[in-house]
């Protein structure tokens, strides 16, 4: 028997796949409606024009996985060439002829004498209506699961494949890791219902254990049962050497300040003036230990957390030293890991050479943490 924790997490995993699926099949319709399916998935990220010499590595000695998934993709572009290059072209046929059917009927029941009908409209269009509809309803069943299954199935494969190259690294890509014992952060944005995180990665970076996830925290709106996302990006704990004394907390000014604000009673905290003024107009810092505070925040941790600020200008970032851990919370609308493209193939050294860079830039910031995880290891 399930718990109840155990079964809210569960439901709350189920409707974010569902709704996942009905974005990829609404999308999928509207691009080959638009005929730029090939622009258009995938869209979010321009992929490099070379893969470094790593990758190339890696696709060369896992040839076999790497056919495997390719086949599943050339699987997934039949069904899609049969959804968006037959049905739906007979669908917009059918919608068109039934349109055309009763324009002509109204026209001649005009010619006949016969009253105007505002329905008219309304009786032309709909067949366009159901015709959308219905392939939106067949890409959803046809369509959208295996290709969520593919993206699966390629980020399992593919990502642990290129993690290797930073250590023994463990990679789930619907891991997670526990909120509660990250509440006394001060940080975690408000939420009343569990967590989702995907592409979830721990392990010991520099003999330092770390945890990495996409994260989407959900709450519900003020005298409303509907839940709402109060934060979508990435999120990171590494463990620090000794314990920070009380609660250091960082926002860069730019972050909502209904995002950030504190989830726990954390008492004494005041606000930390620093002397860099450009890092003060940036972040808002506040620490039950002033002196701690002062001594952890180096001038070159802040040089480096200024440098964070403006890779990630128009994201929201938060930062907190408590206890063993330190916290990062980056609230963008990008993933952090890229989602694979039916249209490119796996093999296909740009897409994989993409993810490689994505984990560079992961492993950056954990190097920034990681260089400064405790005032005397600052440099």
């Amino acid at each position: 028997m399930m718990t109840t924790e155990q079964q809210s997490k569960q439901g709350l995993y189920r409707r974010n796949i569902a709704s996942q699926r009905w974005l990829v099949a609404a999308d999928f319709i509207l691009n080959k409606v638009s005929a730029r399916l090939v622009q258009r998935f995938g869209r979010n990220r321009k992929p490099p024009n070379l893969a470094p010499t790593a990758v190339k590595d890696v696709l060369e000695q896992h040839h076999d996985t790497i056919q495997q998934l390719e086949a599943e993709r050339q699987r997934l572009l039949s069904q899609a060439d049969l959804l968006g290059n037959k049905l739906l072209p007979t669908f917009l046929l059918a919608a068109v002829v039934f349109a055309g059917w009763t324009a002509l009927s109204q026209l001649w029941t005009l010619i006949n004498g016969g009253d105007f009908s505002l329905s008219f409209f309304m009786s032309v269009l709909s067949p366009f209506f159901w015709a959308i509809m219905l392939a939106v309803g067949l890409s959803y069943i046809c369509f959208a699961g295996p290709y969520l299954r593919y993206i699966d199935n390629c980020k399992q494969r593919l990502i642990p494949l290129l993690l290797s190259e930073f250590g023994a690294l463990d990679y789930q890509r619907y891991g997670h890791m526990p909120i509660q014992q990250l509440a006394a952060s001060g940080i975690l944005p408000p939420h009343d219902v569990d967590v989702f995180q995907e592409d979830y990665i721990a392990g010991y970076y520099r003999q330092c254990y770390f945890q990495l996830s996409h994260a989407e925290f959900y709450g519900r709106q003020r005298s409303h049962q509907r839940t709402r996302k109060s934060l979508h990006g990435l999120m990171l704990c590494l463990a620090a050497p000794t314990g920070f004394d009380g609660v250091t907390t960082l926002v860069q000014q730019k972050t909502l300040a209904s995002r950030f604000k504190l989830t726990v009673d954390i008492a004494n905290t005041e606000q930390v003036f620093l002397e860099d003024a450009d890092f003060n107009q940036r972040f808002t810092v506040h620490s039950t230990d002033q002196i701690a505070a002062r001594a952890w925040l180096t001038p070159a941790l802040m040089q480096r957390l200024t440098s964070l600020s403006e890779q990630y200008a128009d994201s929201g970032i938060a930062v907190s030293m408590f206890n063993q851990q330190i916290l990062l919370l980056i609230d963008t609308d990008q993933r952090a890991l890229t989602t694979p493209a039916a249209e490119i193939a796996v093999v296909d050294l740009p897409f994989c050479g993409q993810l490689h860079s994505e984990l560079h830039n992961i492993f950056t910031v954990l190097e920034l943490l990681h260089s400064n995880r405790s005032p005397q290891g600052a440099l």
